[in-house]
Order: C-alpha cells, then structure tokens, then sequence
C-alpha cells in the first residue's frame, strides 16, 4: 500500500501570528534568514487550528525539529524541481539521511499549510513516508515534496486566474514567478501534523 497525493482546504483556521525578519516568533520557530536587496521573506500568517483554547496549545518544546538547508539564503525551487541533485546535495545537510530524526513522533501524513498574501489559504497534504508506518522520507525528498505542493499552487492560481488582494505578491508573469523562490526551513508550526515552509523571494535568479 502506498500513500496517494491530495490537495484540499477544509480547515476552519484563524490567521494567527504573521511572521516576518523582525519578529520575534519567527526567532523562535527558527526563521533567521535576514531581508537583503534581492532575498524578501515571504510574510505569512502562522497557521492556528480554530479550536477550544486548551487543545490549542503547542509549547515550543512539542514541535517537531525542523527540516534546514545549509546556507541561510535557502535553496533555489529550480534546483529542487529538476534534475540537480549534484548540487543541492552540496547545499542541504545530509540530503539522503532521513527527514525527521525521531519518525515515531511524526505522522504518516502531514498538513502542509501555504498562506500567501493576497491569496486565499490552502492546506495539502504531505507525506511524510512512502508507506504507513515506513520509514521517513529523505531531507531531500521531503523538500521536493514541499516544492511541488508550492508548483501545484502557482499553476492553480495562475490557470484559474485567482484574485491577489496584495498586489506586490501576486503570482504570475508580470508579478512573483515559481522560478524566483527558495527554500528555507520547512517547519513544525502547530500541534505535529501542522507545517509551513519559510519562503525567500529573489528575482535576482531570473
């Protein structure tokens, strides 16, 4: 048996904390990459289940430790979405070694949470194994999964043509291209199966 992709938005969420290069909640989930000319942190809300206040607590110390690349500035999405594996292993931190270092403490299959400006939240799914209860994935495979989810998200917004209400983050074109990403860290950000990604925009790559 193995897992079969899915992509929905079901979740009755409210938009929590918006993390940026100064805030302090960024420092604790472990966003760090600084704002320069041509590498922009992407500005999220952190996603935040819409539930009783006492099942909505997560202490820092239950949050799964995130998936890094070695160099601040994060990978390039092109590196990540094609055939060049001989680099981004020179780039990523044990790329064949697993995803999560204690999988027991991981569920089969993760919520991937994007939240872009201007455009409407979407949840996906992520696996987090090829199977139930197999082994993690590799840290490279796990960070191409999250690149195709971010692939799939710009193809649906650009084909169906969705309305940005922050323009200077619209995807298309004339706008924010897939090819102008990196990735930073993917990160644990509510209860265990909850995960964003930290996302540098630098068009200086086109």
């Amino acid at each position: 048996m193995t897992f079969q992709q899915q992509y929905y938005n079901t979740y009755p969420v409210t938009n929590g904390p918006k993390f940026s290069s100064d805030s302090s909640l960024l420092g604790a989930l472990g966003f760090v990459t600084p704002n320069t000319q041509h590498n922009i942190r992407l500005p999220q809300d952190i996603f935040c289940l819409q539930c009783p206040p006492r099942q909505a607590l997560s202490r820092p110390d239950d949050r799964i430790p995130h998936v890094t690349t070695l160099f601040g500035d994060g990978v390039p999405f092109r590196f990540l979405d094609g055939r060049h594996d001989y680099v981004v292993h020179q780039i990523i931190k044990d790329p064949n070694g697993p995803a999560f270092d204690e999988a027991e403490n991981v569920p089969d299959i993760l919520q991937f949470h994007i939240r872009w400006p201007g455009y409407e939240p979407q949840t996906y799914e992520l696996f987090a194994r090829d199977s139930p209860n197999g082994p993690s994935v590799t840290r490279l495979e796990f960070m191409k999964r999250v690149v195709k989810l971010f692939k799939k998200f710009f193809s649906t917004a650009q084909e169906e043509d969705k309305i940005c209400t922050e323009p200077e983050w619209r995807i298309g074109d004339d706008g924010i291209k897939f090819e102008d990403l990196k990735l930073g860290k993917i990160m644990n950000v509510f209860a265990r199966e909850h995960w964003q990604a930290d996302i540098i925009v630098d068009k200086s790559q086109r």
